[in-house]
């Protein structure tokens, strides 16, 4: 009955990165990428094959078949380590992509391991009944109760991952096998400074972690009381023990002692553990550690005789719990010593909260806080205080489109939820970006002065007159959102570069478009719109003219066929540096656009080459003084003014009715 309600779990609990295989890019060839392309082998051959050759599908198919044919646990896991013998090994293989930016490595790759993926895959592998349930038990094992976030895996060896899987998989043996002879030590965390190297201004408790060790000199005389699959982590550190360098699994030999099978030297390989001890003691340095480091001698743990019924009581009936990252709304990375940042208030701060009704040190939090860490109502109380102190609208892009640095970027993010169901993702986001979704929303919220007026005002920024549906989104940057949005920008190549502004022809094909995304047949004119980009050569001569919240399309094409393929905004530095401020992989960017320029100029060569349109300059849309009343004028006094869909009786949602053979 166990095993059913855990199969059950896993395939409920899947939810939450059943789009890994789908989603998750690796540098390896048996990758998501390639799931469904892979011929799956036979059984048989499976059983000959290493498993870091195997495809998903493979291996979904070899756990059910090593769960059935072999009961006994220990067994599995060294069955399972062994096939990972020969299985190339580098460092740090694994992010959380898709879930984060902030370390945008996948969250498995099959076809090579580091020392601790080596275990974590080994292990759940031993225990899963299919793909899915292998994949949420391996990300278990690497994240605090299992929350899929750079602040919530296990980095550290001896202060995370093995305490935190001591709690279901793993019973510690140091006390059991050598008593009072264990030699003590501690360590300090040092979170602050390993979290710099992801760029994140981490303020978080530093923990003195105390523990023992077995030394080299008594191990050898312990390697009879071992069993299989026990797990040895490795103390090392340069004068004295500072950390677990690595992780490694105890196998029976075939003369009656034990093998240990780890990650070292570029692969993963079987040795006799007294040979590696031996070569410990002689002073060889462990792969991947720092020169001078040295083995001080090990602790041993033993899997638990049913790790999944520790997890049921850990998890609940549930297990195994895992979730995305956590607190989304709000700075995620909390710990007890930890108080968020406060920016100091002026008077004309104080002034602006008091007439808004926010509270001070709400405020002073907001100021300090990234917007994409916002919340819906942060949002709202925040705009009424930017217009209260802010009236200049070119000055609140530039202060909200910088107070976004940071955003992590994600393509395809909005579609017409609820209101269609082609494209059924929501009409807003706060927490991620593209390029387009970055600048509608900036717009959108530096003409609003709350959650009320932002949201209708990105809706008429992303939609023809305001009409929301998937045909009425303005998909072609050019010829639709430049076109229709002219309340907001105006074309200005053709007025400062005169005859260096170059000709180009921006063109939609609107049936092919809807029908490959959207499965949508209808029948649209396609438009070809006759406008001006300005060349690479001459956008230094254009840069006097360009000044804060004005919208740039990035151009490619050849001859006079162009298209945009990426936007931002233009921002402008005190020393009069001109910048391109936009949403790219991995996260929202400022960077001076004549070097962000010369960069595309420079892959033209390449591109030319695989027979790809080239870089050819940008088109510079000029920020209009006073939007609103131009939308007064189009929508009338209510601007803006957006619609549901409209027509819904002439066709398949929309008014355009489907194209009939």
């Amino acid at each position: 009955m166990k095993n059913f309600w855990f199969y059950a779990a896993a395939a409920l609990l899947i939810a939450c990165v059943a789009f890994f295989a789908a989603g998750c890019s690796c540098f390896c060839k048996n990758q998501a990428g390639n799931f469904k392309k892979t011929k799956t082998r036979s059984l048989e051959a499976l059983e000959k094959t290493p498993i870091y050759k195997f495809s998903e599908s493979e291996m979904d198919i070899y756990v059910r078949h090593l769960k059935e044919k072999e009961p006994n646990l220990p067994k599995r896991i060294v069955h399972v380590a062994r096939k990972h013998v020969g299985q190339p090994a580098a460092t740090s293989l694994l992010g959380e992509a898709p879930f984060e930016l902030y370390d945008p490595r996948p969250l498995y790759c099959l076809e090579k391991t580091d020392g601790i993926s080596f275990i974590e895959q080994t292990l759940a592998a031993s225990v899963a009944y299919d793909w899915r349930s292998f994949l949420v038990l391996m990300q278990r094992l690497r994240y605090k109760g299992g929350e899929i976030s750079i602040a919530a895996r296990n980095h550290d060896l001896l202060a995370d991952w093995l305490p935190a899987n001591n709690r279901w998989f793993l019973s510690g043996l140091n006390d059991a096998l050598a008593g009072k002879k264990v030699v003590s030590f501690e360590v300090s965390t040092r979170r602050r400074e390993f979290f710099k190297q992801w760029g994140i201004a981490q303020d978080c408790s530093e923990d003195v972690i105390k523990s023992d060790y077995i030394p080299l000199e008594l191990a050898r005389t312990l390697l009879l009381d071992l069993k299989a699959a026990d797990i040895v982590a490795i103390v090392a550190g340069i004068e004295k023990p500072e950390k677990i360098s690595a992780l490694g699994l105890i196998v029976p030999a075939r003369d009656g002692t034990f093998d240990i099978i780890h990650a070292e030297r570029g692969a993963v390989r079987e040795e006799p553990f007294l040979e590696y001890i031996n070569r410990k003691s002689s002073g060889q340095k462990e792969s991947g550690n720092q020169e001078g480091e040295q083995v001080f001698g090990f602790r041993f743990y033993r899997p638990s005789s049913d790790p999944l019924a520790r997890l049921w009581a850990l998890d609940g009936p549930d297990a195994p719990h895992v979730s995305g990252p956590r607190g989304l709304l709000q700075t995620r990375f909390r710990y007890p010593e930890w108080a968020e940042p406060r920016a100091e208030l002026t008077e004309t701060d104080k002034a602006a909260a008091k007439k808004l009704d926010i509270q001070l040190d709400e405020l002073a939090l907001l100021k300090a806080r990234p917007l994409y860490e916002f919340n819906e109502k942060q949002l709202g109380k925040y705009l009424g205080y930017l217009q209260e102190t802010e009236p200049n609208l070119r000055k609140r892009i530039a202060h909200l489109a910088r107070k976004n640095i940071g955003q992590p970027y994600q393509l395809y993010l909005l579609g017409e939820a609820p209101f269609e169901t082609y494209d059924n993702e929501p009409i807003y986001t706060l927490h991620k970006s593209d390029c387009v979704v970055f600048a509608e929303h900036i717009y959108a919220m530096a003409l609003s002065r709350s959650w009320e007026e932002f949201i209708q005002f990105l809706q008429r920024i992303r939609y023809k007159n305001g009409e929301i549906g998937v045909l009425t989104r303005n998909h072609y940057t050019e010829a639709e959102w430049d076109v229709n949005n002219e309340w907001l920008v105006e074309d200005i190549n053709r007025k400062y570069m005169t005859v260096n502004a170059a000709p180009m022809i921006a063109r939609t094909n609107y049936n092919k478009f809807f029908k490959n995304r959207y499965g949508i047949d209808v029948d649209i004119p396609d438009l070809a719109l006759n406008t001006w980009f300005t060349p690479i050569k001459f956008v230094p001569d254009m840069l006097k003219e360009l000044q804060d919240g004005d919208f740039v399309n990035v151009m490619y094409g050849n001859g006079k066929e162009c298209y945009a393929s990426h936007v931002g905004l233009i921002t402008r530095s005190p020393d009069g540096t001109v910048n391109f401020l936009h949403s790219v992989p991995p996260r929202v960017k400022e960077q001076p656009i004549l070097e962000y320029c010369e960069n595309l100029a420079a892959e033209n060569a390449e591109r030319i080459k695989e027979k790809k349109a080239p870089f050819r300059g940008f088109k510079f849309l000029r920020l209009k003084p006073d939007p609103i009343a131009n939308l007064r004028k189009i929508d009338g006094p209510d601007a803006p003014v957006i619609k549901p869909p409209v027509g819904v009786m002439l066709g398949p949602g929309r008014r355009w009715a489907p194209k009939k053979d």
